[in-house]
């Protein structure tokens, strides 16, 4: 029993290693109206809904979408500040907008030459969107000019609970708290869940945060380096990671967060 214990302890400490702690300290408050809130972009604009009409934040504007005919927002990708994707699982379709809220696309996955029903929708690069059909059960890359695509993993064997994706990764945890991630060549790692039970978010490159209402750490994909992150007044709900600078969305009010120096 002792050899089992030692090789489980052997194993976590050669998968990952611990670095210095991060601080965060709260730089900005912004007071919105919202019910929603999706995330602040690299330019530091903030995105959020309310009663299902989309707004953008910015330093001295607020610009604002809706559409009636899909009704309710499931999911906005922000990634991009010049490529934003709202998602509207309901209708099975997606809208781009630029950076003025201006529509770009609007796409019809019913209406694609061999549909798609999809439940998740995200930014990846090179002209694609991730998504995960929920026909194939698989995770796959969509181009939304030519509207081909290509499903890049088997099927998924068990329910995506929490996902995260920026242009070079898809990562989740599923219904047993295990934790994956999808490259765009379709490579996928099966990693020990360093924090299970918890929320994840993915940053621009390889950094992840998974946290819930009591803790929040760091960790890095590459380097599978962990790291506790102590925030001041830290609230546990609706997380953004962007250039390693935090914010979270609550009490009608968007807090920004930075790291101690």
């Amino acid at each position: 029993m002792k050899n089992v214990i030692f090789s489980v302890l052997l194993y976590f400490l050669i998968s990952f290693s611990w670095a210095q702690n991060l601080n965060y300290y709260q730089s900005n408050a912004v007071k919105v109206v919202a019910d929603t809130y999706y995330g602040t972009d690299v330019l530091g604009n903030y995105y959020y809904s309310n009663a299902s009409i989309l707004y953008k934040k910015t330093s001295d504007k607020i610009f604002s979408y809706q559409n009636v005919s899909l009704g309710k927002i499931s999911s906005v990708d922000t990634l991009n500040p010049l490529l934003i994707v709202v998602f509207y699982a309901d209708f099975n379709s997606c809208v781009l907008l630029d950076n003025q809220f201006n529509e770009i696309k609007t796409i019809n996955f019913n209406q694609l030459q061999e549909p798609l029903l999809l439940s998740l929708l995200g930014l990846s690069s090179q002209n694609e969107l991730w998504f995960f059909d929920t026909l194939q059960q698989k995770i796959g890359l969509l181009n939304y000019n030519t509207l081909s695509y290509r499903f890049i993993s088997n099927p998924i064997e068990n329910n995506i609970v929490h996902y995260a994706n920026n242009y070079n990764y898809f990562i989740w945890f599923d219904k047993l708290n295990k934790l994956h991630t999808l490259n765009r060549f379709g490579v996928i790692d099966n990693l020990e869940n360093p924090y299970p039970q918890s929320h994840i978010i993915l940053g621009n490159t390889d950094d992840v945060i998974f946290y819930d209402d009591l803790k929040m750490v760091y960790y890095n994909l590459q380097k599978r380096q962990i790291q506790d992150i102590y925030v001041d007044n830290f609230l546990g709900k609706n997380l953004w990671l962007k250039n390693g600078i935090l914010s979270t969305f609550t009490n009608q009010e968007i807090l920004t967060f930075q790291i101690k120096k």
